[in-house]
């Protein structure tokens, strides 16, 4: 499958994603700003290219494959949203999530699980909050923040992770 979004410069950088439920799929993305929401593939770039951020009309191919140790729904997701989605600390008049991330609230709480867990493996922390934020808000509401963080498996900070 083929993710292609809408370019809105001259700029384009393609990628070969290997995914978890298919072999490699290629990825394009047409725009300079969208892909600075993702510091993993800016780094991917990097290494073939240093210079990709001093020429927006670039036609750049990553060679090597980017393993990605989710599904595909999972990064079309986060794509199609990223852009929009605001840090929860940001939101004016508070936080509904159900009003601030429709999209989100409509995913299951272990959808949601992994589209955090893809998001903090791309390097996408405000992405990865706010997903958190709908899980805590929408999903878990009536379970303590501690199990929230368990269900995520997130660990407190100084506290080791268990070998």
């Amino acid at each position: 499958m083929e993710t292609q979004l809408k370019p809105t410069t001259e700029f384009q950088c393609v990628f070969t994603i290997k995914y978890t439920d298919t072999v490699e799929s290629p990825l394009k993305i047409n725009d300079m700003a969208l892909l600075k929401k993702f510091p993993l593939l800016m780094e991917a770039v990097d290494a073939e290219n240093p210079n990709w951020r001093t020429t927006p009309d670039a036609k750049i191919v990553v060679s090597k494959p980017i393993p990605f140790p989710f599904d595909q729904a999972s990064l079309a997701f986060i794509l199609c949203n990223i852009m929009e989605y605001e840090h929860p600390n940001s939101l004016e008049g508070g936080g509904d999530a159900a009003e601030h991330y429709p999209e989100a609230v409509q995913h299951t709480a272990d959808q949601l699980k992994q589209i955090c867990e893809a998001a903090h493996y791309l390097k996408c922390e405000t992405f990865m909050h706010c997903i958190a934020f709908v899980i805590g808000s929408t999903k878990l509401s009536n379970v303590a923040p501690e199990k929230i963080a368990d269900f995520l498996e997130l660990k407190k900070e100084g506290q080791k992770a268990e070998q």
